[in-house]
């Protein structure tokens, strides 16, 4: 902005505020809906409010999984060494070193208002389709409670 208008960034940042009485802001993202998302959307919530009214709410589980990777993570900006030349700073640990299948675990949780259930560990190498989910993941963790799903194919297959 402060090239387009021709002054110093020091200038841009001390009239934004101080005389023009304004705040920069950062642009966000937004999905763009049609009639027909909104209307779907507005029904589902008015579908939930109606639960609330007798406390069908309380049976509703969240679950979500994680990823987890046994990987130093490495940040080139962040994660400086002080040293007098490179190989002063290979000695402190200025290297990370990667591997091309680092070890991972899927861990899996749900929570509700009565609490949160136990940690399923996904097994590594393990797909996670709708018979795994079925199995291992709502019938014996969830049972009895509504799921809350966010779309992910598994959650979508029609058994489910």
């Amino acid at each position: 902005m402060a090239r387009d208008m021709g002054i110093s960034r020091k200038s841009m940042e001390r009239v934004v505020p101080e005389d023009l009485k304004m705040c920069p802001y950062r642009t966000r993202k937004a999905a763009i809906l049609s009639a027909s998302n909104q209307q779907a959307r507005v029904k589902k919530c008015r579908q939930l409010l109606l639960r609330t009214r007798n406390k069908c709410h309380h049976s509703i589980v969240f679950s979500d999984g994680k990823l987890f990777t046994v990987e130093q993570q490495s940040n080139a900006q962040n994660g400086r060494v002080i040293a007098r030349n490179a190989e002063e700073a290979d000695k402190k640990g200025i290297v990370v070193y990667l591997v091309a299948r680092p070890v991972q675990v899927l861990v899996w949780a749900e929570m509700c208002t009565s609490g949160k259930t136990l940690l399923i560990f996904v097994d590594p190498g393990v797909k996670i389709n709708k018979d795994y989910y079925l199995k291992t993941i709502l019938e014996d963790a969830l049972l009895p409670w509504t799921f809350q799903q966010d779309s992910a194919p598994s959650h979508k297959a029609k058994v489910v």
